[in-house]
């Protein structure tokens, strides 16, 4: 029996566990169970099967909510004495299929909690246990196997990763500014939005940045007009670009707009979905009244969406935004979830025009 660790954002994993069941269906994968974070390890889902590994990763590499796919061999306590040398032990005495293989090898680490050592340290020791048992080569680019060891407060876990790449660098990014959003954050907002069962055919992302939910948006739905505009030229331009080179350019449209003037270009109810990521702060002016920001955003929203039309955004300042939203009846919250982003627990706000 095989146990895959799908890894994704946390606030996520209920739609990681959805989309793997319609696409395992699809795939005509037996699987016998499902489970959303597997041992409490947020951002994780366990997927269990009796199919081959190499069947059961094939399928996994579909899913556009994931990171990485993964399989954990080993978990044991590190302890309070020692911890690198437990887990050189550790590493040093399981057999790892893969590595038996493997011409060269490289290790990856993920640590949470509060530890003395770094996760370069768990590296270093885990990949010298590797030599030292196996005599293979490291090679952290051109690599044969890549070895997951991740410390979980007082656990570790020693796993195999299978994908090279994340599953969510799937859009070639000519445009790339500092911050850009997860294209599987973008796909969980874009699903969120339940574009087909409200037959919307017309979507506005406002904040659109390099574009990524523009072109997920798009892709999900051949047929949708999406436009994506910014208040810097460079983003509404790069976002133009990025979305050509993902084969979706002549369903997008980009323009340089401020955002609390969306009244201004659309007609009323003119707009079925808007989808979007307002700035956390960074990019506004330092003395920005967010509670203000927030409430002409809103009234521009529902000043151009059709009724029955929603918004689903990410909210920073969760608190600032419920009172604001309070001031707008018009729309009514469908859905709130916390996810990880960047290292932020933004709120993702599921919003529907009355109508």
């Amino acid at each position: 029996m095989n146990q895959l660790i799908l890894t994704t954002n946390f606030g996520l994993e209920d739609l990681v566990a959805d989309e793997f069941r319609r696409v395992a269906d699809r795939a005509e994968l037996v699987f016998d169970a499902v489970e959303e974070q597997p041992d409490g390890f947020e951002g994780q889902v366990r997927v269990v099967t009796d199919a081959p590994a190499v069947e059961s990763v094939s399928v996994c590499r579909e899913l556009r909510s994931i990171h990485h796919i993964l399989r954990y061999i080993r978990r044991f306590d590190i302890g309070d004495d020692e911890p690198l040398d437990r887990i050189y032990e550790g590493v040093f005495e399981q057999d790892i299929p893969e590595m038996a293989e493997a011409g060269s090898f490289r290790v990856t680490s993920n640590r949470h909690g509060e530890h003395a050592f770094t996760s370069m340290d768990v590296q270093d020791v885990a990949g010298q246990a590797l030599v030292d048992h196996y005599g293979t080569d490291v090679d952290l680019e051109e690599f044969d196997c890549e070895v997951r060891v991740d410390i979980i407060d007082r656990d570790c876990l020693i796993g195999v990763q299978y994908t090279r790449d994340s599953l969510s660098k799937r859009h070639p990014r000519v445009f790339s500014p500092k911050v850009s959003l997860k294209t599987n954050v973008a796909w969980a907002m874009v699903k969120l939005a339940r574009l087909n069962r409200h037959g919307a055919e017309t979507l506005v992302d406002p904040f659109c940045g390099a574009g990524t939910i523009l072109i997920e948006a798009a892709q999900l739905n051949p047929t949708l007009t999406v436009h994506g505009s910014d208040a810097w030229q460079k983003a509404a331009d790069g976002a133009a670009v990025n979305a050509d080179h993902a084969g979706v350019g002549e369903q997008v449209e980009t323009f340089c707009r401020d955002a609390l003037e969306l009244s201004d270009h659309y007609e009323p109810g003119a707009v079925d979905a808007i989808i979007t990521n307002p700035p956390f702060g960074l990019s506004l002016h330092k003395d920005t009244d967010f509670g203000q920001f927030y409430r002409r955003l809103l009234r521009e929203m529902v000043e151009v969406l059709a009724p029955g039309g929603r918004v689903v955004m990410l909210v920073d300042k969760r608190g600032v935004f419920r009172d604001a939203l309070g001031d707008i009846p018009e729309l009514e919250t469908r859905h709130v979830r916390i996810v990880e982003t960047g290292g932020i627990y933004p709120g993702m706000y599921v919003l529907q025009k009355e109508g």
